[in-house]
């Protein structure tokens, strides 16, 4: 993982396809999807704070505002993050298990729409999977003037049933926020 991110870092995103992008920091995206469904699988904080780094590295590597191709390559990113995490999710029967709404994982095809509101006032539909919320502005959410918030606060991914809150400051859990059947 750490040898993914040291070629990734050495490389220019600038010259790199999406493809190329996803293929750098692949092992990064799997592991922290497989720590989010171990997390949502025992309910436990996630184990491995040190993800939290290499993901922030993997997601904020540009800002998808700099170019179309930026753009294109965060979202690979992130889509790659969340197909890693369905198949994570799908693969641990401790999860599946724990949560009865994964018994249609393969059945449904639809996913819960991500929406951002501001005290109800504003909105905005997310069209990616996977968004990241944090301080710095490559951030897809960004949150300043707290000094409390990460760069990489947390990761919100949609899955075919539902929404996945992921936090890895290793404080909290992988959290099941919020599913079709509710």
């Amino acid at each position: 993982m750490r040898e993914a991110l040291r070629r990734a870092a050495s490389n220019r995103w600038d010259e790199m396809t999406p493809e190329q992008a996803v293929e750098e920091v692949s092992p990064v995206l799997r592991a922290g999807a497989e720590a989010v469904a171990e997390s949502l699988a025992t309910g436990k904080p996630l184990k491995d704070t040190r993800l939290a780094v290499p993901l922030e590295q993997a997601f904020l590597a540009e800002s998808p505002d700099a170019s179309e191709e930026a753009q294109a390559r965060c979202r690979a990113i992130r889509e790659a993050f969340a197909e890693e995490l369905e198949m994570a999710v799908k693969a641990d029967a401790a999860a599946q298990a724990q949560k009865l709404i994964f018994e249609e994982l393969s059945e449904v095809d639809t996913r819960p729409v991500l929406r951002v509101e501001v005290r109800g006032t504003a909105g905005r539909s997310l069209i990616d999977r996977a968004v990241a919320v944090g301080s710095k502005p490559e951030c897809d959410v960004q949150v300043f003037g707290d000094e409390g918030v990460r760069p990489l606060q947390f990761l919100v991914v949609s899955l075919s049933t539902c929404t996945v809150i992921a936090d890895f400051s290793g404080e909290t859990c992988a959290t099941w926020r919020s599913s079709m059947r509710q």
